[in-house]
C-alpha cells in the first residue's frame, strides 16, 4: 500500500512538471491572413489631360456650302471635293475630376482581372485660327465637358501592390465653336458665331498601379490614351450649310482613391457580405 501511494505521488509530480514545462513553451503563431484583391469598390479620381484636335470640311461630293466666300475652293459657296483641313492640328488641355467604380477577381496566385467604369467632368479646351481654305479671322474652339470610360483591367499582383494594363470604350461630350465676330459682316451670308454640342465615342488604353495601403482603402495612379476619331458637327438644321468634321484624341494622367466595400465579385447568386478589415482567402 505504501509503495502504491509513493508511486502515485511520483506520477502526479511528474505530470505537473510536464504541464508546467508545456505552459512555459512558446505557442506557434497562426499563419498570417493572405491578402486578396477580390471585391467591388467605389472611389474618386482626378488629374490632368491634354490632346489634339483639328477641324475639316468633310466633303460631300459638291453638296457642301460653308461659311464665307463666294469663290469655289474657298469657304463659302464653293465645293470641297474630298474635304479640306480648315485648321492646323491644335492642342487641347485642362483638368478632369470625377468618380469610378468596379469589381476585381483574383485568380491563381498573382493575377487580378477587373471591370471598371468612370465619369469625369472635364475643362479640356483649345482654340486656333483657321487657315486656307478657311478664313484666318475665324477662331475654332474644341472644348470637352465630360469624359467617361468602360474598361477591363488585368495585371500582376504581389501582396497589396498591383500593376495592370487596361483598355475599353470611351465617350465624351464636346462643344465645337466657330467664332467669326472678328471678321465682321463682309456683306456676305455670314453667321458670325455658331456652336454645336456632340457626344462622341471611341476607344481607350493605358497602364496603372494600385496599392492597398490600409484595410480596404487603395490608392492608384493611371495613364489613359483616348481616341475619338473623326466626327461630323454643324450637320443638323439649322447648320446644314456649314457642315464640318473634327478629330480629337486625349492623354489623361490621374490618381484615384478607392474604398472596397465587399469581398466578393462577379457573383450572380448567393449573398455577398461586407469586406472584412483584412482580406483573407
Amino acid at each position: 500500500m505504501k509503495k502504491l501511494l509513493i508511486g502515485s505521488l511520483v506520477a502526479l509530480a511528474t505530470a505537473g512538471g510536464s504541464a508546467a514545462m508545456a505552459a512555459d513553451m512558446p505557442l506557434k503563431a497562426p499563419p498570417p491572413p493572405v491578402f486578396s484583391w477580390t471585391g467591388c469598390y467605389v472611389g474618386i479620381t482626378g488629374g490632368g489631360a491634354w490632346g489634339r484636335s483639328r477641324d475639316s470640311a468633310p466633303g460631300f461630293g459638291g453638296a457642301t456650302r460653308a461659311l464665307l466666300g463666294p469663290t469655289p475652293g474657298v469657304v463659302g459657296g464653293g465645293i470641297f471635293v474630298g474635304g479640306a483641313d480648315l485648321t492646323d492640328v491644335f492642342n487641347v488641355s485642362g483638368g478632369v475630376a470625377g468618380f469610378e467604380y468596379g469589381c476585381n477577381q483574383q485568380f491563381g496566385t498573382n493575377w487580378v482581372f477587373g471591370l471598371e467604369g468612370d465619369w469625369m467632368w472635364s475643362n479640356k479646351k483649345g482654340s486656333i485660327n483657321e487657315v486656307f481654305p478657311g478664313n484666318p479671322l475665324f477662331v475654332d474652339t474644341t472644348k470637352e465637358r465630360w469624359v467617361s470610360t468602360s474598361r477591363m483591367r488585368i495585371g500582376w499582383t504581389w501582396d497589396r501592390a498591383w500593376i495592370y494594363v487596361t483598355g475599353g470604350l470611351a465617350a465624351a461630350s464636346v462643344d465645337l465653336t466657330i467664332d467669326g465676330t472678328g471678321a465682321g459682316n463682309l456683306g456676305l451670308n455670314v453667321l458670325n458665331f455658331v456652336q454645336d454640342r456632340r457626344t462622341v465615342f471611341g476607344w481607350t488604353a493605358g497602364v496603372g498601379f494600385e496599392y492597398m495601403f490600409w484595410n480596404n482603402w487603395s490608392f492608384k495612379a493611371e495613364y489613359l490614351y483616348m481616341n475619338f476619331g473623326a466626327n461630323h458637327f454643324l450637320d443638323q438644321p439649322p447648320f446644314l450649310y456649314a457642315a464640318r468634321s473634327f478629330t480629337l484624341d486625349d492623354h489623361i494622367v490621374r490618381v484615384g482613391l478607392n474604398w472596397r466595400f465587399t469581398e466578393c465579385a462577379f457573383t450572380w447568386f448567393g449573398t455577398c457580405g461586407p469586406a472584412a478589415p483584412v482580406y483573407t482567402r
